[in-house]
């Protein structure tokens, strides 16, 4: 008996350590991988990051490219390929560029490449090319003080000319004036930690990007010694992939997806508050409106969108349907936005007081269609959970789903009674969808306001935060244009959703919320 007993026991640890040994050879071959595979869905890819300014695009590009200075992961400037800078007076900027720079093809980064660079960004016409809020410097002046001191005036004081400097590559004037730009764009050269990109495609789509280390960067190198990003159209589909471990990342998640991945082991899951709000859209023009039906436009009156307003239980229904996926909006910023206004009230939800305004403001009951995309089963849940208390304050509603192509047309045109919309930052400062959402709609501003609101007590404070380079100063005006956008309430929030990305659990992750995937961020 007892000899059976030892005979159990000696099983029982080699078994033991077989089992150990495995797991060291996983994590040994998990952890000596040389290549980190990034999945994402398909988009429309270029070399030159200005003709296609989305966050997927500037994730892979600045792999490649860099620019003067970095914002890290939570939206604080860094210096770059500028080691620093001096701003002398309101309009003016002189940057002192790092001497030990060099781009892939072996050349030397100077102050030429800076204004060869800038001139690109600043002079652009085409807007296919040019991203104007999000890029254009707007620059009166650009010039050479030496081969490592650039001079810049701006053409008026800019409190955000260093956040976009951060998307405006360094290209190698040299180069790009020997070959071409065509030739530069099938071989991108720049300073960045990986290059010589290698393009597969499958169908005439881009189906991988590939690329290698630089192991002469002039900063701290890499991890890995390559970063492939796959680009499928299913998500599903790379979703399995990274069950099966042919992805370590999934980038830029569903949803759907992210909750799907609740239940499995080896996969991490990774939410952070972004930088992007979910919001209605609310069209207020006075005349009348063919998705209502009243002779005029009953959300012409403020009372009436307030009202609208507190009749939704958005943060319920974000909190019960969405859950980890997103965060209860009470204003149209992010709380990792400067400017976000912490003084509005937590809730938005009061079905009595929406009761009473619209008997205030004689309305007794009308219909009104609302316009989304084709939504999946969990957004259309949402949907319907977010209006069901609309009826008890004489509301009749309709969602009507439309391809987005045609969604995108109606909200140009401002043909809609009330869609959703979805607007970022697209960094830590409020003023870009301040100055393009908020403000009256003219030639330089308001770009994404079709609704036919105008305030211009909200005019005259956006625009003086736009010449305001004083911070402090700066946020309190944010913070006035947010409450007042709440109080007229043409631009409902919904909801922050969250950056969701999904890893294997050997990798050391810094999830931003500005969206973007950095290889040289991550670990093993």
């Amino acid at each position: 008996m007892k000899t059976k007993f030892k005979d159990f026991i000696f099983l029982k640890k080699c078994f033991l350590f077989f089992f150990i040994f495995l797991l060291f050879l996983f994590l040994s071959f998990a952890t000596d991988k040389d290549t980190l595979v990034i999945g994402s869905t398909s988009f429309n890819f270029s070399f030159d990051q200005y003709k296609y300014n989305h966050v997927k695009v500037l994730s892979i590009n600045q792999h490649i490219f860099e620019s003067l200075i970095y914002l890290d992961e939570i939206g604080a400037i860094k210096p770059l390929l500028a080691q620093r800078w001096i701003n002398p007076d309101i309009n003016t900027w002189i940057f002192y560029l790092r001497k030990d720079v060099f781009f892939h093809d072996g050349s030397r980064f100077t102050a030429d490449d800076v204004i060869f660079s800038f001139k690109r960004v600043n002079y652009a016409t085409d807007p296919s090319v040019i991203d104007k809020y999000n890029i254009s410097l707007e620059l009166k002046t650009i010039e050479k003080i030496d081969d490592f001191t650039v001079k810049i005036v701006t053409n008026y004081p800019n409190p955000t000319f260093l956040l976009k400097l951060r998307n405006c590559a360094i290209f190698p004037a040299s180069y790009i004036e020997k070959v071409g730009f065509t030739r530069f764009l099938e071989f991108p050269v720049g300073t960045g930690p990986y290059m010589n990109p290698i393009i597969v495609k499958e169908n005439e789509k881009i189906s991988s990007i590939t690329m290698k280390r630089n192991e002469k960067y002039w900063g701290k190198k890499p991890d890995f010694k390559s970063v492939k990003f796959v680009l499928l159209d299913d998500e599903d589909t790379l979703f399995k992939q990274l069950i099966d471990q042919q992805i370590d990342i999934l980038g830029w998640t569903s949803f759907n997806i992210f909750n799907k991945a609740s239940n499995t082991k080896t996969i991490q899951r990774y939410a952070t508050t972004g930088l992007r709000t979910n919001f209605l859209m609310i069209n207020c023009k006075k005349e009348k409106n063919q998705y209502i039906d009243l002779p005029v436009n009953p959300f012409s009156d403020t009372k009436v969108r307030f009202a609208f307003y507190k009749a939704l239980n958005i943060k319920k229904s974000v909190e019960t349907i969405l859950s980890s996926s997103a965060s209860y909006a009470n204003q149209i910023i992010s709380p990792s936005v400067i400017g976000y206004n912490n003084s509005l009230p937590d809730n938005n939800y009061d079905l009595a007081l929406a009761k009473t305004i619209l008997k205030e403001a004689n309305i007794r009951s009308f219909s009104v269609k609302i316009h989304t995309s084709i939504l999946d089963e969990l957004m259309r849940k949402f949907y319907q959970d977010l209006f069901e208390n609309l009826n008890s304050i004489g509301i009749t509603f309709e969602v009507k789903e439309i391809p987005n192509k045609e969604l995108v047309t109606i909200k140009n045109n401002g043909s809609f009674a009330i869609v959703p919309f979805s607007l970022s930052c697209g960094n830590s400062d409020a003023l870009f969808i301040l100055s393009t959402l908020l403000h009256s709609k003219d030639e330089s501003w308001g770009s994404y306001n079709n609704t036919g609101f105008i305030n211009t007590e909200l005019d005259k404070i956006i625009k003086e935060a736009a010449n305001t380079l004083d911070e402090q100063k700066r946020i309190e005006l944010y913070k006035k244009a947010i409450q007042i956008a709440y109080n007229d309430a043409v631009f409902i929030p919904l909801y922050h959703p969250n950056v969701l990305m999904l890893a294997q659990k050997w990798l050391k992750l810094k999830v931003r919320s500005d969206e973007r995937i950095y290889a040289f961020e991550i670990t093993k």
